[in-house]
């Protein structure tokens, strides 16, 4: 279960806000499931609402998100979109970090071969000669 804090500046939350804070918040874990601590900061200035998102994932790996909008749920629209994003790229990330060290580990470099033949139009290097 992922801990979720949501903290209001300059102005008071309604119970509504604060259930669909949490839920776009909680939507999140969908793209990356061991997520440790999510922070959702509210603010409003004048006429604009800012939602920050601060999301703490596995092996120290922090993720922020800012957005400024004239409503505060098209500001956490926005900002849970965000987010998803740098999730599944953060995700990828780590997925191709462990594929990579597998290879090394294995000392062979498998399906990597391959992909960099495609590139370079089937040749290999001793046929350029």
């Amino acid at each position: 279960m992922t801990q979720i804090k949501i903290t209001v500046r300059h102005m008071n939350i309604t119970e509504d806000l604060k259930n669909y804070a949490l839920a776009k918040a909680d939507k999140l874990s969908k793209y990356f499931d061991r997520l440790n601590k999510i922070e959702v900061i509210l603010d409003h200035n004048k006429n604009n609402f800012s939602a920050e998102m601060i999301i703490s994932a596995p092996r120290g790996a922090t993720v922020v998100g800012h957005v400024s909008d004239t409503s505060c749920q098209a500001a956490l629209d926005f900002l849970t979109d965000k987010m998803e994003r740098q999730l599944t790229k953060l995700k990828e990330k780590m997925k191709m970090h462990r594929r990579l060290t597998k290879v090394d580990r294995m000392g062979t470099q498998g399906p990597v071969v391959e992909q960099e033949k495609e590139e370079s139009g089937g040749l290999e290097q001793h046929d350029w000669y």
